[in-house]
């Protein structure tokens, strides 16, 4: 009996671990269902909170289109309505603004011209100071060259008039020698 008894004993442990696991799987079963429906509503819970927002986007964007139909009439309107010049009124502030601008720009321009009229008044000087020195060089030179040729036509008689006077000297001699 004893075999018989093991027999039913590892019988019975079997039993009781099999419900053991059963119960087991049981409880993790649940607990993930458990889970699920936890995150399904929280799936629902975004759903309906991104349709609401999609609505309120849908709504603005009706409301924009609306806005910019007419706003594109206005501007038709004003496009095609003749423009008063007599109805123009400028204020002080406006006044002086434009003022300024057209001062500023006029600055601007006379700024930017001024240099360059200086630039071109200091070139001019300079070209006119470089030919006036080339000029009074050429002068000079001239003088130079006119004295030079004065002084060559001076030694040339003076050494002609040294070769008449060393010939009468040398016949003086010779006719002196002679009587």
């Amino acid at each position: 009996m004893d075999v018989l008894d093991d027999s039913l004993m590892a019988t019975q442990r079997y039993r009781d671990g099999l419900l053991q696991m059963v119960d087991q799987n049981d409880r993790k079963h649940e607990d993930a269902h458990k889970r699920i429906r936890e995150d399904l509503r929280e799936l629902i819970a975004q759903h309906e909170n991104l349709l609401a927002a999609s609505q309120q986007l849908r709504d603005r964007t009706i409301s924009n289109e609306n806005r910019i139909g007419e706003l594109g009439k206005t501007m038709e309107s004003l496009a095609n309505r003749p423009v008063d010049i007599t109805k123009l009124r400028l204020t002080p502030a406006l006044a002086a603004t434009i003022i300024i601008a057209f001062l500023g720009l006029a600055g601007t321009f006379w700024g930017s011209t001024y240099g360059l009229r200086s630039d071109v008044r200091d070139s001019n000087t300079k070209m006119d100071a470089m030919r006036d020195a080339m000029k009074a060089d050429r002068e000079l030179q001239a003088l130079q060259s006119s004295a030079q040729g004065k002084a060559i036509d001076d030694m040339k008689r003076r050494q002609e008039l040294f070769q008449y006077e060393f010939q009468s000297f040398k016949e003086q001699m010779m006719n002196g020698r002679r009587k």
